[in-house]
């Protein structure tokens, strides 16, 4: 640089270090005036008073800056300085004078101010209908902490004072990122705007997996309300539990088969939640259809490993289905028509901003007529209806009342007389309330029922058979946050069951039937639960809990006796003892401890492993390997003991190349006892000894599940696929109670393989494709080992149980849905589903039936039952306003 160039730098740098010293030198003794008669000022007025009167101009980044906040002052003047102080002052901001600016800037950020926490709580809803989003992501980067919100929106966060830049996130909305001063606790509400205007479906959400790298369980599945494409279904009807079917370890035993089988479990060992109201019977039209209305349900947890410890009753998993809320701020519609069905939701305010309800309507459209291969009842009809509601009210920040209700009904019409109905029925009352800034708690009442009536006036039958299930329950939760490191959760429930097992009515005085009416059975199952989760290092977290639980089988009832040493029958009873109403006729209790611990080897790795012990009292009475409408329900006696399982799981979950695909390795291993099956030929329906029909033993399961998911992009989807077995072992002390001589043997839900493929291509906002795949290995069926002639008919003989199995099931669907050009900007929005189920017309055998050849009467045949073996093309109009 020129020696001349470098004298008049340095003589600028003399003349702005001397101006700013004459500056620093006279803003000391600058006063601001004070309007007449004012002993306080918003610091938005002291700023403007600032800029007004002297040379001095704020500058500040407006986030930062407290308008609102009250400082007092005395007199008609006060020093510039002085006046700052009071601004700047537990706001974790400083001042600095550069020129004639004054910049106000933030403490070092990230930094905390003192040793002692404050309490940062709040909710997260949806921006444009006030709905409460559950499991939204409350994120401190700084700090490597955060926490997610509960059922109902929920958080509490507790930390050092100081400034922070958080981040509020949720799958399909548009993630929030802003800096916080934390000065002393405070309530912190976010709302959060959806990332597209598409229509949503229910479909498993991509990025939902993230959950696995933060949630403490293993063996966690989420299903959630998404924008993003949609899964082919049959008939186009959305099925959120045959969603789940995608997911590894979760199955069931075919088409029109009702229910879920998880990890080698039957299907009541599930329990389904609808708002924490049991639901007994999950599809209509025989299983082809769920009974949750996709437009009316918010999200789904599956927990198949470990099961929080306020959850209790069943062995196998939990699906906690929960109904969306409704819109805070405007009115709204949606629904739908089919080739099956036609939908219609209703949702808006009844006190805007406070209050909201939701109700939802489906129908099938028409009778269904199916044949059933009988000459005489080939004219078989079926239909069938829900019907959904929720109310919400705010009635402040700390209080929060729910009201919800489902009702469900399918009616199946056989010939000219037979009808049969059923379904289920829910009421949920809810209240939440916050005590403080760290605890929080629910309390629910629900009362679920599920029934159902076969009525046949023909005069060969001319009878009225009825059944039902009650469940009263109540059920207090409690989450205590102490701090980030430390979450508490705790409650009490308490469940009433009664239930009839059937009755069977002449319907005219002249009937053939015998009337018969079983004894009711009545239970209350109370429990007590708890969990701790800490976080002892960034690496190291775990969550212990026990839940304690105790069932009492109560009178009224005739218990009968039998001959010990004996296998159970009607010949060996010797004495029969009457108990009356409410006296205990049995009582058990269990233990149930829960331990889930998980190591972080990475930013984008994570190992846990869990264990889980269940007891489950309530058990679903049939000798068909699918639940049927008219199957029952019985609760543990002094014969039928409750099932008992402990389960083992080791996970290992992944990132890989940032995020864009996403990797879940799972182990377990499961143990059962007091696992029931039936004699060969067993009678249960309507039978009051139904203990001479049932046999007890021990099982197994275990299987490494594998979930690759790659979660963004124009094409996304997912592979899972499932090693695993499931075993039952029936021994018994005499030749009657035994099976397969003692050994071990394949269970009816034993699937060794098990893969599904998903794929999603979304090209722009108009269309999206796409397609599923399935495979498994055929399940397990007892074959005919030898036949003999009676009375000139062939006749199998059947010995070892499951000893052989059906052929593989594979099959393929395709959808695509068309997104109206129109309706992308606009408030009305319309879209058209086209799908193809099964599309290679794959003939999946449901069962094998063996019969006597009709062209040699001295062979027998085996007739491949197929349920659905044909491909079956549909389509369905969707809308939105």
């Amino acid at each position: 640089m020129p020696t001349f160039l470098r004298v008049c730098f340095i003589f600028h740098l003399c003349l702005l270090s001397a101006s700013s010293a004459l500056v620093a030198q006279s803003h000391s003794d600058v006063v601001v005036r004070v309007p007449h008669g004012q002993t306080s000022l918003s610091v938005g007025q002291a700023l403007r008073l600032i800029a007004d009167q002297t040379t001095y101009k704020p500058s500040y980044v407006d986030q930062l800056i407290p308008f609102d906040k009250k400082i007092k002052v005395n007199g008609n003047s006060i020093l510039l300085d002085d006046l700052l102080d009071k601004i700047v002052y537990s706001e974790n901001l400083k001042y600095q004078f550069e020129g004639n600016l004054i910049l106000l800037i933030a403490v070092k950020k990230n930094t905390p101010l003192k040793n002692d926490n404050v309490t940062m709580k709040g909710q997260v809803s949806e921006a444009s209908t006030g709905e409460a989003l559950i499991g939204a992501t409350i994120w401190i980067d700084s700090l490597k902490t955060g926490s997610s919100t509960n059922a109902y929106g929920f958080f509490s966060l507790s930390l050092p004072k100081g400034i922070y830049d958080v981040r509020i996130s949720f799958v399909g909305y548009e993630t929030i990122e802003t800096r916080l001063a934390l000065a002393e606790s405070t309530e912190q509400n976010f709302s959060l705007k959806s990332a597209k205007a598409n229509l949503p479906e229910l479909v498993v959400s991509p990025k939902d997996f993230d959950i696995l790298l933060t949630t403490k369980n293993t063996g966690y599945h989420k299903i959630s309300r998404n924008i993003f494409g949609k899964i082919p279904y049959f008939l186009s009807e959305v099925d959120v539990l045959q969603g789940a079917l995608l997911l590894p370890g979760i199955r069931n035993v075919g088409e029109d088969a009702t229910g879920i089988n998880v990890r080698g479990g039957s299907a009541d060992n599930n329990l389904i939640l609808l708002d924490e109201a049991v639901i007994f019977n999950t599809s209509h039209f025989f299983g082809l259809v769920g009974v949750f209305n996709p437009e009316a349900i918010n999200d789904i947890e599956i927990y198949k490993g470990d099961i929080p410890a306020s959850y209790g009753g069943r062995t196998s998993s939990v699906v906690s289905v929960r109904q969306r809320e409704g819109n805070k701020e405007r009115f709204a519609f949606s629904g739908g028509l089919g080739l099956l069905s036609g939908r219609l939701v209703a949702e808006g305010p009844l006190v805007k901003g406070k209050s909201s309800f939701l109700t939802s309507v489906r129908s099938s459209l028409f009778n269904i007529n199916y044949e059933l291969g009988d000459n005489n009842v080939r004219r078989s009809t079926l239909n069938f209806a829900d019907f959904n509601m929720k109310l919400n009210y705010d009635l402040n920040s700390k209080n929060k009342v729910y009201l919800s209700g489902y009702v469900g009904k399918d009616r199946n019409k056989i010939g000219e007389t037979f009808q049969r109905t059923w379904g289920n029925s829910a009421l949920i009352a809810r209240w939440n309330h916050i005590f403080g800034n760290r605890l929080f708690s629910n309390h629910t009442f629900t009362l679920s029922e599920y029934s159902y009536k076969t009525e046949d006036p023909s005069e060969i039958s001319n009878f009225i058979g009825t059944s039902y299930i009650f469940n009263y329950a109540f059920k207090s939760d409690f989450n205590f946050y102490s701090n980030p490191d430390n979450t508490y959760n705790f409650g009490y429930s308490s469940i009433i069951h009664r239930l009839n097992p059937g009755d069977r009515i002449p319907l005219t005085e002249d009937a053939s039937v015998v009337e018969i009416k079983l004894s009711s059975e009545h239970a209350v199952e109370p429990a007590l639960y708890g969990s701790w989760e800490k976080k002892w290092s960034r690496r190291i977290e775990t969550v212990a809990g026990a839940r304690w639980s105790r069932f009492y089988y109560l009178g009224p009832s005739n218990e009968y006796i039998y001959v010990n040493g004996l296998p159970k029958s009607r010949t060996s009873i010797i004495d029969t003892v009457q108990y009356k109403f409410g006296q205990i006729i049995d009582f058990y209790e269990g233990f149930e401890p829960r331990l889930v611990a998980s190591y972080k080897l990475s930013k984008a790795s994570i190992l846990k492993t869990s264990y889980n012990k269940n007891y489950q009292y309530i058990h679903r009475i049939t000798n068909s390997i699918s639940p049927a409408p008219t199957d029952i329900w019985k609760l543990s006696d002094r014969y039928i003991k409750p099932e008992v399982s402990n389960q083992y799981t080791l996970g290992y979950y992944r990132d890989l190349f940032n995020g864009n695909l996403e990797v879940s390795l799972e182990a377990y291993f499961k143990s059962l006892s007091n696992t029931i099956a039936f004699k060969n030929g067993a009678d249960l329906l309507l039978n009051e000894t139904i203990e001479t029909e049932v046999l007890t033993g021990v099982g197994r399961a275990y299987g490494t599940e594998l979930l690759v998911r790659k979660p963004e992009g124009m094409l996304r989807g997912w592979v899972s696929y499932t090693l695993s077995r499931a075993e039952t072992q029936i021994k018994g002390s005499t030749v009657e109670e035994t099976l397969n001589d003692g050994d071990f043997f394949p269970s009816d839900y034993d699937r060794t393989h098990d893969v599904s493929v998903v794929g999603i291509y979304d090209e722009g906002r108009q269309w999206s494709f796409s397609a599923t795949f399935n495979f498994s290995t055929g399940r397990p069926v007892t074959l005919p080992d030898a036949k003999y002639v009676y009375d000139g008919v062939i006749v199998p003989n059947f010995s070892k149980r499951n000893q052989g199995r059906l052929s593989d099931y594979h099959r393929l669907d395709v959808s695509t849905t068309y997104v109206s050009r129109k309706s992308l900007d606009r408030k009305f929005k319309s879209s058209w589903t086209f799908s193809i189920y099964n599309v290679y017309a794959r003939r999946n055998a449901y069962s094998y039936l063996f019969r006597q050849s009709a062209l040699n009467p001295s062979q027998t045949e085996t007739i491949r039952y197929s349920v659905l073996g044909t491909i079956i093309p549909s389509i369905s109009y969707n809308f939105k306003f």
